[in-house]
């Protein structure tokens, strides 16, 4: 499986020569917009993702706050940082991870 998979990509047809060549190639064929797109489904993503890992931390820090008052402002932000990011990717994850799988599943019964 893994052989057939590598065969794929090194048979692979390249349209770009390289960075200027894409950037031109996209530009001349979709305009200067071509470049941006997907930003928008993009930064629909990246909200959800930002706004769970600001609500953890903000929880996280007022509760590290109230029962260890004379704790390092460093040490709290550190392990409330890490935390709450670990938090939002796994939920993001998750989230991204799902509709993946069932095309996956789709895909399988062809």
């Amino acid at each position: 499986m893994e052989q057939a998979k590598s065969q794929d990509v090194s048979q692979s047809t390249l349209y770009y020569q390289g960075i200027r060549h894409a950037i031109q190639t996209v530009c001349k064929d979709e305009g200067i917009f071509g470049l941006y797109k997907g930003l928008g489904s993009t930064l629909l993503g990246v909200g959800p993702n930002i706004a769970i890992s600001f609500s953890i931390y903000e929880t996280l820090r007022s509760y590290w706050h109230s029962r260890r008052p004379d704790d390092s402002a460093a040490v709290a932000s550190l392990a409330c940082g890490s935390l709450s990011g670990i938090a939002s990717s796994t939920v993001n994850s998750s989230s991204t991870i799902s509709p993946l799988r069932y095309d996956s599943k789709d895909e399988s019964r062809c």
